[in-house]
């Protein structure tokens, strides 16, 4: 009859559902395709029948000869099961690791902070289907110019990890928001000495396709690939075809993801994927040897300078004869180094984090602190278009103007040593740096500060002084650690100016003695003064502000000489204090004028405190008149230990500050 549907009639769909509702309502992909069969007294009364797996979508979407998508999607890097497993129980790893935690992410808007892993290792799925389609909103037709299948993310990304915000990348919005080096903007702008050892994280194509973080070049926004409808999708799934066995004539959108070198041809008429990628090639190696040979250099020239690099407590180099080439590579999520040493064994790759400069004296600090900078920024550069994959193809311009002036700045470095020869000019690194309770860039020390009764009648007092090293005011705060607590007070130091704070313990409300921490939100200069206060005027002796962090370490020792015991005439007192943020421990050694040791001890110095050994010719070796002498002090544990002596005249009570030597 006439309602009979007639093989290849167009109308046929539009005849079921007017003809037929209740046979249409059962037709194409129904809830229970996806989610299995409801009909039973389970349905509605648990858990939703749900799967981030690909499986489900291989049911139908995985039809060799046909459409093969499921097998396509086997044969990519989305597909690692091993890969997700590993990273997916990190809340800021899983979020482009697995489909689990892109989903969770998404929910969120893609914020940096890491999401909350709400699932066990057995449930853990890698880049699935479901991770760039919702399945309840996938489209109507694929695998043409046509094509109107949906993503997740399309048009313009969220904010993404890499610092910046990419636009008008139509489906490729999906891609960048994890293929991306995740680390903040990276540019001349905003380089941080104290997180130049950063490596982009594996996979930086959007950064590259959009021009952003490099370093040493003018940043002029996207190459001209960016500007290819549908960005990553187009190469990589449109124009390039699946592979044979797993398509109908090469029809549809390629899920393996790899791009064909072939398809250049489709808009270049000469230029093929070979000749942008082997100068590329090229220059990838001849960055790397130069910054392995600058990296060289700068060890050599601070093994000169007379300290110790101490590479990843794997080997410690003293002499440039030690080693003889260092090659730079990439170490977790770090810039690092291999070294080869003189026997021609090699340790490494160690992370740029773990190579330290270790003076005489003093804290050490990372090898990139002490650097050129176009070294770091060079390495960060180099690991760039190396993680990218594309040698070059995604921006072309721009990776070969990176890499040009890259070569030339390492090759023609203006410093070679770094800065270490005088790390105390300027008024420190700032970084907080060696602070116990400080929050403020710049760190400073006296050993010891004090308010109160001494020996026969003394009465000692502090000053402290500070000059402010910049234009702007600075903010200060004084912490005074004693065995009893701290004791706070705060100050401010003019611009370009000096401030004076007279008897500071005096300021904090207290009598009471201790190790004094200085905090400044702008470098200084500062010093002070120990004194008797007597009927006659003050007696005093000068007392040092160190830098933060320039302390001795375990290992280290010192020397205190010009010592002096004598009944009536002179007492010597040594102090010991710890600027660092564990106890410390100094063994001290006693000498006579002739050298002969006479008692060793050690003391225990708790985190940002002072020891103050009273005369310790007399109580601890028993030779009140000695006459002359000297000490050793020697750090068995801790890190930014500060060590000095005082002789003080017993008729005046006038000290001497007796500073340590090497």
């Amino acid at each position: 009859g006439t309602n009979l549907l007639t093989h290849g009639d167009p109308t046929n769909w539009t005849n079921i559902l007017t003809q037929f509702p209740k046979t249409a309502k059962l037709a194409n992909i129904q809830c229970e395709n996806c989610h299995g069969p409801q009909q039973s007294d389970a349905h509605t009364k648990s858990d939703a029948r749900v799967t981030l797996s690909s499986d489900v979508c291989g049911a139908c979407h995985g039809e060799p000869l046909r459409h093969g998508r499921y097998q396509q999607w086997q044969l990519s890097a989305h597909a690692n099961y091993e890969g997700a497993v590993g990273e997916g129980m990190s809340g800021g790893c899983a979020q482009c690791h697995t489909a689990n935690g892109f989903l969770a992410w998404g929910k969120s808007g893609y914020t940096t902070s890491s999401v909350p892993v709400t699932w066990t290792e057995d449930e853990i799925h890698p880049q699935t289907c479901q991770t760039c389609h919702d399945p309840h909103g996938i489209g109507t037709t694929s695998g043409s110019a046509a094509s109107n299948a949906t993503v997740r993310v399309t048009g313009t990304t969220p904010p993404l990890m890499a610092g910046f915000t990419a636009t008008d990348v139509g489906r490729g919005a999906i891609c960048m928001v994890c293929h991306n080096a995740r680390r903040g903007l990276r540019n001349d702008s905003n380089f941080k000495v104290s997180d130049a050892a950063r490596a982009p994280h594996v996979g930086p194509q959007t950064d590259v396709l959009m021009g952003q973080n490099f370093y040493l070049v003018d940043l002029s926004g996207p190459g001209y690939h960016a500007r290819v409808q549908e960005t990553c999708v187009t190469c990589h799934m449109a124009s390039t075809p699946p592979p044979d066995l797993l398509s109908y004539n090469k029809g549809g959108t390629n899920h393996t993801f790899y791009a064909s070198k072939e398809i250049c041809s489709d808009c270049h008429a000469t230029l093929t994927a070979e000749d942008v990628q082997a100068p590329v090639e090229e220059k990838i190696v001849t960055l790397t040897a130069a910054i392995g040979q600058a990296l060289s250099d700068l060890l050599k020239a601070q093994i000169a300078l007379g300290n110790t690099i101490d590479v990843g407590g794997l080997k410690s180099l003293t002499s440039a004869g030690d080693f003889t080439t260092v090659a730079f590579a990439e170490s977790h999520g770090s810039q690092g180094m291999s070294v080869t040493l003189a026997d021609s064994s090699t340790i490494g790759p160690v992370a740029m984090t773990a190579v330290k400069v270790v003076p005489p004296a003093g804290t050490p600090v990372n090898l990139y602190s002490v650097a050129d900078p176009t070294i770091p920024k060079s390495g960060w550069n180099l690991l760039m278009v190396e993680s990218d994959a594309s040698l070059g193809v995604h921006n072309p311009g721009l990776v070969n103007r990176v890499l040009d002036v890259s070569i030339y700045a390492v090759e023609h470095l203006t410093s070679t040593t770094g800065g270490y020869s005088d790390p105390s000019i300027g008024g420190g690194p700032g970084n907080n740096v060696g602070a116990v309770s400080c929050t403020t860039p710049y760190v400073y020390w006296a050993e010891i500060a004090t308010r109160g009764k001494g020996l026969t009648g003394s009465q000692w007092r502090t000053d402290m002084v500070a000059m402010n090293l910049t234009p702007a005011a600075a903010a200060l705060r004084f912490i005074l650690h004693t065995g009893s607590g701290n004791f706070t007070t705060t100050g401010t130091v003019p611009a370009s100016g000096q401030g004076v704070f007279t008897d500071i313990v005096a300021m904090l409300g207290v009598e009471a003695k201790g190790a004094l921490e200085i905090c400044s939100d702008k470098p200084l200069l500062v010093t002070g003064r120990i004194f008797n206060q007597s009927t006659e005027g003050t007696f005093g002796q000068f007392v040092d502000g160190h830098i933060g962090n320039l302390g001795l370490s375990a290992g280290q020792m010192v020397e205190l000489i010009g010592l002096r015991q004598e009944t009536g005439k002179y007492r010597t007192n040594i102090g010991v204090a710890n600027g660092g943020t564990q106890p410390a421990q100094a063994e001290i050694t006693l000498f006579d004028n002739a050298g002969t040791a006479l008692h060793t001890y050690n003391l225990t110095i708790p985190a940002g405190q002072v020891v103050q050994d009273l005369q310790p010719f007399q109580a601890r070796a028993n030779m009140p008149d000695l006459g002359w002498g000297f000490a050793t002090v020697k750090v068995l544990s801790g890190a930014n230990v500060m060590t000095s002596a005082s002789v003080v005249d017993a008729v005046t009570n006038d000290p001497t500050y007796i500073p340590a030597k090497r």
